[in-house]
């Protein structure tokens, strides 16, 4: 089997330079909470715009239903979100700084409030309404940007 050749950093993103400020974004640090079929994705577009820096929190694993919009494949049934994505993200990116967190971050706050300082961008992405008033009052408590998205079915 082939040895894939590694890029180097600069070469990763070249096609973006002058389109994206991807000299800025790989020092950036986003957190996202939900890796359903939403925040996956958006895991996946921030690296391929060059976001440097990850925070993932799911404590969930792919199951058959996810596949359907989910970046993750059959390959990845019963393994932990977290995993899936960081893998992705590094595939994308192997320069990337990946961080996982596999909580409830309803039930497990700390998780985040731990590194709250140090994100750029809170994402949430989460199904539930619980999580997304906890992630509303570590937001303002921090005085950080926060994203919602929720899609309904």
């Amino acid at each position: 089997m082939k040895t894939p050749q590694i890029p180097s950093r600069e070469e990763m993103y070249s096609r973006s330079k002058g389109i994206l400020e991807v000299d800025i974004l790989k020092d950036k640090s986003v957190a996202i909470v939900g890796l359903g079929s939403f925040g996956s994705t958006i895991a996946v577009e921030l690296v391929k715009a060059g976001v440097g820096v990850f925070h993932l929190y799911d404590f969930d694993t792919i199951e058959l239903h996810n596949l359907a919009r989910h970046t993750a494949t059959v390959n990845d049934l019963g393994r932990l979100k977290t995993d899936v994505i960081k893998e992705t993200i590094l595939g994308k990116n192997p320069y990337a700084e990946v961080h996982k967190y596999e909580v409830n971050i309803s039930l497990q706050p700390e998780a985040l409030t731990d590194v709250i300082q140090d994100i750029d961008l809170l994402i949430c992405a989460t199904d539930n309404n619980r999580s997304r008033f906890v992630l509303s009052n570590i937001a303002h408590q921090y005085q950080k940007i926060c994203i919602y998205g929720r899609a309904f079915t």
